[in-house]
């Protein structure tokens, strides 16, 4: 099964990721692989998801902080904030990889929504600049959400991200077993937390 954990910074995806990988043996494929320059080609992101989709491929049962999705989204706010023009070549790119493969979809996308308030006093100080932008977090959520709901509303489960973090697992836990019947019993080691 490949797991998406999507939603805003501050959100508890690594959390959930962390104990996903460490309480059922789900291989945890980070956010962040190798670090991209904040000015740096906006295609880097893609080839960015393009690795993470490739150690997916790789495992059976995986979980994966934001994915292509993410990347969409922060293009489309930032185009929409600061008046660029990346959308329309990041999308392109982004279809031409899931045709070819490359990019995969998930079996469920586990959305972790936080609002932003929360989202800018929870994130880690080493987040770029453009996730403290309170308009860049509206506008890359809006488009992340429609996008999901669009293209994924059979495979989507959201969960309040401001709850405590056993109950997030918990939800997730329960999320996942609806979709794999039949499916290893989760949780197989106790929660640390």
């Amino acid at each position: 099964m490949h797991i998406v954990i999507e939603g805003l910074p501050g959100g508890g995806k690594t959390t959930l990721a962390t104990q996903l990988a460490n309480r059922t043996g789900f291989v945890k494929i980070d956010e962040m692989l190798v670090p991209i320059p904040e000015t740096g080609d906006e295609f880097l992101y893609v080839d960015h998801d393009i690795a993470k989709t490739t150690i997916r491929n790789r495992h059976e049962d995986t979980v994966m902080e934001r994915s292509y999705r993410s990347t969409l989204g922060y293009n489309q706010a930032n185009d929409r904030h600061k008046g660029q023009d990346n959308f329309p070549k990041i999308k392109h790119r982004i279809d031409a990889e899931l045709v070819s493969g490359r990019l995969s979809s998930p079996d469920l996308i586990l959305y972790l929504s936080v609002p932003v308030q929360t989202s800018l006093t929870r994130q880690k100080p080493e987040n770029a600049s453009f996730w403290r932008e309170e308009q860049t977090l509206q506008y890359s959520e809006e488009f992340v959400l429609s996008y999901i709901q669009e293209n994924f509303s059979d495979k989507v489960v959201y969960i309040d991200g401001t709850q405590p973090v056993e109950t997030v697992y918990d939800q997730a836990i329960a999320a996942i077993r609806q979709r794999t019947p039949g499916a290893a019993v989760w949780p197989l080691i106790p929660s640390t937390c």
